[in-house]
Protein backbone atom coordinates (compact mmCIF):
# COMPACT_ATOMS: atom_id res chain seq x y z
CA UNK A 1 0.00 0.00 0.00
CA UNK A 2 1.48 3.58 -0.73
CA UNK A 3 1.93 5.45 2.24
CA UNK A 4 0.52 9.12 2.08
CA UNK A 5 2.18 11.64 4.65
CA UNK A 6 2.31 8.68 7.23
CA UNK A 7 -0.80 7.50 6.32
CA UNK A 8 -1.62 3.53 4.43
CA UNK A 9 -3.78 4.52 1.51
CA UNK A 10 -5.95 1.68 3.06
CA UNK A 11 -6.49 3.90 5.87
CA UNK A 12 -8.36 6.90 4.39
CA UNK A 13 -10.98 5.23 3.03
CA UNK A 14 -10.87 6.40 -0.64
CA UNK A 15 -11.83 3.44 -2.25
CA UNK A 16 -8.88 4.23 -4.86
CA UNK A 17 -6.48 1.53 -6.23
CA UNK A 18 -2.98 2.27 -5.34
CA UNK A 19 -1.56 3.82 -8.45
CA UNK A 20 -4.34 6.41 -8.41
CA UNK A 21 -3.39 7.14 -5.14
CA UNK A 22 0.44 7.99 -5.79
CA UNK A 23 -1.10 10.08 -8.42
CA UNK A 24 -2.82 11.92 -6.54
CA UNK A 25 -0.20 12.57 -3.98
CA UNK A 26 2.66 13.50 -6.51
CA UNK A 27 0.30 16.41 -7.78
CA UNK A 28 -0.25 17.03 -4.21
CA UNK A 29 3.74 17.55 -3.69
CA UNK A 30 3.56 19.19 -7.11
CA UNK A 31 1.53 22.18 -5.55
CA UNK A 32 3.67 22.73 -2.71
CA UNK A 33 5.79 25.91 -2.28
CA UNK A 34 9.37 25.15 -1.86
CA UNK A 35 8.72 26.08 1.54
CA UNK A 36 6.07 23.67 1.94
CA UNK A 37 8.21 20.87 0.59
CA UNK A 38 10.78 21.54 3.30
CA UNK A 39 8.29 21.45 6.03
CA UNK A 40 6.59 18.55 5.01
CA UNK A 41 10.04 16.60 4.76
CA UNK A 42 11.09 17.74 8.55
CA UNK A 43 8.02 16.70 9.52
CA UNK A 44 8.49 13.34 8.00
CA UNK A 45 11.93 13.32 9.41
CA UNK A 46 10.49 13.92 12.50
CA UNK A 47 7.78 11.07 12.54
CA UNK A 48 10.67 8.78 11.46
CA UNK A 49 12.56 9.45 14.46
CA UNK A 50 9.35 9.27 16.93
CA UNK A 51 8.73 6.03 15.46
CA UNK A 52 12.23 4.63 15.53
CA UNK A 53 12.84 5.84 18.79
CA UNK A 54 9.58 4.26 20.03
CA UNK A 55 10.87 1.00 18.28
CA UNK A 56 14.07 1.15 20.32
CA UNK A 57 12.09 1.73 23.52
CA UNK A 58 9.93 -1.11 23.09
CA UNK A 59 12.81 -3.38 22.36
CA UNK A 60 14.34 -2.25 25.87
CA UNK A 61 10.41 -2.67 27.27
CA UNK A 62 10.50 -6.01 25.97
CA UNK A 63 14.15 -6.47 27.10
CA UNK A 64 13.61 -5.13 30.99
CA UNK A 65 10.52 -7.51 30.89
CA UNK A 66 12.58 -10.40 30.05
CA UNK A 67 14.83 -9.40 32.54
CA UNK A 68 12.63 -9.17 35.23
CA UNK A 69 10.90 -12.22 34.54
CA UNK A 70 14.27 -14.25 34.96
CA UNK A 71 14.99 -12.42 37.81
CA UNK A 72 11.37 -13.14 39.72
CA UNK A 73 12.19 -16.58 38.27
CA UNK A 74 15.74 -17.16 39.90
CA UNK A 75 14.15 -15.36 43.30
CA UNK A 76 11.41 -17.85 43.36
CA UNK A 77 14.00 -20.68 42.56
CA UNK A 78 16.25 -19.44 45.39
CA UNK A 79 13.34 -19.10 48.21
CA UNK A 80 12.28 -23.24 47.02
CA UNK A 81 15.73 -24.40 48.12
CA UNK A 82 15.92 -21.95 50.81
CA UNK A 83 12.48 -23.48 52.28
CA UNK A 84 13.33 -27.05 51.35
CA UNK A 85 17.47 -26.64 52.91
CA UNK A 86 15.05 -25.43 56.14
CA UNK A 87 12.56 -28.16 56.08
CA UNK A 88 15.65 -30.89 55.69
CA UNK A 89 17.21 -29.14 58.57
CA UNK A 90 14.75 -29.08 60.64
CA UNK A 91 13.89 -32.98 60.10
CA UNK A 92 17.67 -33.44 60.71
CA UNK A 93 17.65 -31.40 64.11
CA UNK A 94 14.21 -33.68 65.00
CA UNK A 95 15.78 -37.04 64.60
CA UNK A 96 19.38 -35.32 66.27
CA UNK A 97 17.30 -34.45 69.22
CA UNK A 98 14.35 -37.56 69.40
CA UNK A 99 15.23 -41.19 67.81
CA UNK A 100 11.77 -41.26 66.48
CA UNK A 101 9.32 -38.88 63.94
CA UNK A 102 5.96 -37.51 64.86
CA UNK A 103 4.31 -40.72 63.14
CA UNK A 104 6.45 -43.28 64.84
CA UNK A 105 5.95 -41.83 68.10
CA UNK A 106 2.26 -41.98 67.74
CA UNK A 107 1.97 -45.29 66.82
CA UNK A 108 4.28 -46.05 69.79
CA UNK A 109 2.35 -44.12 72.09
CA UNK A 110 -0.76 -46.23 70.52
CA UNK A 111 0.95 -49.55 71.52
CA UNK A 112 1.86 -48.29 74.52
CA UNK A 113 -1.59 -47.39 75.87
CA UNK A 114 -2.93 -50.33 74.87
CA UNK A 115 -0.41 -52.42 76.56
CA UNK A 116 -0.66 -50.17 79.69
CA UNK A 117 -4.29 -50.87 79.67
CA UNK A 118 -4.10 -54.44 79.48
CA UNK A 119 -1.52 -54.37 82.42
CA UNK A 120 -4.52 -52.69 84.36
CA UNK A 121 -7.00 -55.06 83.60
CA UNK A 122 -4.02 -58.10 84.77
CA UNK A 123 -3.28 -56.14 88.12
CA UNK A 124 -7.27 -56.08 88.61
CA UNK A 125 -7.49 -59.76 88.13
CA UNK A 126 -4.33 -60.59 90.10
CA UNK A 127 -5.71 -58.16 92.91
CA UNK A 128 -8.93 -60.16 92.57
CA UNK A 129 -7.13 -63.23 92.87
CA UNK A 130 -4.80 -62.29 95.59
CA UNK A 131 -7.82 -61.19 98.00
CA UNK A 132 -9.92 -65.08 97.20
CA UNK A 133 -5.65 -66.66 98.61
CA UNK A 134 -6.26 -64.13 101.89
CA UNK A 135 -9.02 -65.73 103.19
CA UNK A 136 -6.96 -68.66 103.53
CA UNK A 137 -3.91 -67.72 104.91
CA UNK A 138 -4.00 -67.37 108.70
CA UNK A 139 -4.41 -63.55 109.93
CA UNK A 140 -1.20 -63.88 112.10
CA UNK A 141 1.12 -64.22 108.94
CA UNK A 142 -0.26 -61.47 106.87
CA UNK A 143 0.78 -58.94 110.18
CA UNK A 144 4.01 -60.94 110.81
CA UNK A 145 5.06 -60.30 106.63
CA UNK A 146 5.52 -57.06 105.82
CA UNK A 147 6.12 -57.75 101.78
CA UNK A 148 2.50 -59.70 102.25
CA UNK A 149 0.82 -56.81 103.54
CA UNK A 150 2.62 -54.12 101.42
CA UNK A 151 0.59 -56.07 98.45
CA UNK A 152 -2.30 -54.15 99.38
CA UNK A 153 -0.54 -50.39 100.04
CA UNK A 154 -1.70 -47.40 98.58
CA UNK A 155 1.91 -45.68 96.92
CA UNK A 156 0.81 -43.47 94.58
CA UNK A 157 3.39 -42.91 92.06
CA UNK A 158 3.57 -38.91 89.90
CA UNK A 159 4.96 -40.12 86.15
CA UNK A 160 6.49 -36.59 85.89
CA UNK A 161 8.45 -36.82 89.45
CA UNK A 162 11.71 -38.58 88.35
CA UNK A 163 13.00 -38.58 91.77
CA UNK A 164 10.15 -41.15 92.92
CA UNK A 165 10.64 -44.54 92.99
CA UNK A 166 8.15 -46.59 90.53
CA UNK A 167 9.01 -49.75 92.76
CA UNK A 168 5.75 -51.57 94.76
CA UNK A 169 2.71 -52.29 94.15
CA UNK A 170 0.03 -49.63 93.89
CA UNK A 171 -4.25 -50.21 95.26
CA UNK A 172 -6.15 -50.88 91.66
CA UNK A 173 -7.72 -47.93 92.34
CA UNK A 174 -4.93 -45.29 91.85
CA UNK A 175 -3.67 -47.54 88.53
CA UNK A 176 -4.04 -44.68 85.58
CA UNK A 177 -6.27 -45.58 82.87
Amino acid sequence: MASTMGRLTSSLDSGLDDDTTSKIFSQGLQRLSSEGIRHAAHYKEAELEYHRHLSMALVWEAEKLSRLKHFIDCEQQEQEDQTTRAFEEAALFARMVADRDAERASRDLELITSVQQEEVARVKQLNAELNKLDIFLPSDLLASDPNITDTHSTHSIDPHNFDQSPAGDCHEDELVE
